[in-house]
């Protein structure tokens, strides 16, 4: 993952957000207008305050959504960088960078990686390193069907700044 592909996780967001919200303030702005909008057949013909909790719902689930989708493209972006370290450009992969790259990649499936993550305490803020981990039990909640307890919630915004911020610490780390 690149800035560039998190910008275009952020962008699509704020899009289709800015259309909800917009569907959503015409509708207070002039009911009568609900049945002359493309809704889903279930939809079509309930009463305004039902499309409405829709709308509501859809742009919380949007939300939640979103973060998902930054966090599952930092993941390849780790896997990426991990990979980049393990295996040197022009050098042949050894069988000890094969099992280290595949415990990695195995970590990033497990709650492991909140340690993996730990390790890029060395160079860079804690609190960086913290705030994606929160990012990463976000996602897990969102992930896992929101059955347990809610854990301090993570906004797309956020969850795109502390990303960006890892990766450009990383990049600065590296000289790059």
């Amino acid at each position: 993952m690149t800035k560039a592909e998190l910008d275009a996780i952020f962008d699509w967001y704020k899009f289709t957000r800015d259309l909800l919200q917009g569907i959503s303030k015409m509708l207070e702005q002039n009911p009568e207008n609900l049945h002359d909008l493309p809704w889903p057949k279930e939809l079509e013909w309930q009463p305004i305050d039902k499309a409405q909790d829709t709308l509501k719902r859809a742009l919380e689930e949007l939300d939640d959504l979103v973060v998902l989708a930054l966090f599952a493209g930092f993941e390849a972006w780790l896997i990426q960088e991990i990979s980049e370290m393990l295996c040197a450009k022009g050098e042949p992969v050894t069988a000890f960078s094969q099992e280290v790259l595949a415990y990695a990649r195995s970590a990033l499936q497990r709650e492991s990686l909140a340690k993996l993550l730990d390790v890029y305490k060395t160079i860079m803020p804690a609190k960086t390193v913290d705030q994606v981990k929160e990012i990463k039990r976000y996602r897990d909640w969102v992930a896992h069907g929101k059955r347990k307890p809610r854990p301090l919630a993570i906004t797309p915004k956020e969850a795109y700044e502390r990303l960006n911020e890892f990766i450009t610490q990383t990049q600065k780390a590296k000289g790059a």
